[in-house]
């Protein structure tokens, strides 16, 4: 699944953020720290939590999360109004303050590399096959539907990524 973090898309399994046909690559714990704070847009996360969240196998230190905030900053950069994305909190951690949600297909497509996709393209004027947009409208009345929410699947993912 892809989110639309502000005016980005961040695919968290291919670990790229997309701008306007720029794509920015992301380190796996970089990739696991930007999901992390896309689960909890808005709120504080301790630098103590995201440390667990990167490095769950252990082996993360201060500096390993500073050098993961640096990259994720760095890659924010590649849309301009994105700089301020992440804020420090003070001797406590992260927050995410760009609104957070599910990229809908006219997202990806937009913001896609140039020439990346001929089947989102197809998708988007109508001809696509019926069962893809079957596929489609089901996946987004389970996902909308789950108990949990974008939380519970980014936390599933990111449980995933780190082990």
């Amino acid at each position: 699944m892809k989110l639309r973090i502000g005016e980005l898309i961040f695919d968290a399994e291919a670990r790229e953020l997309q701008y306007g046909g720029q794509v920015a690559r992301l380190e796996p714990k970089a990739a696991a720290i930007l999901s992390w704070l896309a689960a909890r847009p808005s709120e504080t996360v301790r630098r103590s939590e995201l440390l667990d969240a990167g490095w769950a196998e252990g082996g993360g230190s201060d500096e390993a999360l500073t050098q993961a905030m640096a990259q994720v900053r760095r890659a924010f950069a590649i849309s301009p109004a994105s700089a301020n994305y992440v804020q420090t909190v003070a001797r406590t951690g992260y927050r995410l303050v760009a609104k957070v949600e599910e990229a809908s297909a006219v997202d990806v497509v937009a913001l896609a590399p140039q020439g990346s996709s001929v089947a989102s393209a197809r998708f988007l004027s109508g001809q696509a096959p019926l069962w893809l947009a079957l596929a489609a409208a089901v996946s987004l009345v389970a996902f909308t539907m789950a108990p949990h929410g974008l939380r519970h699947w980014v936390m599933h993912h990111l449980h995933d990524a780190t082990h």
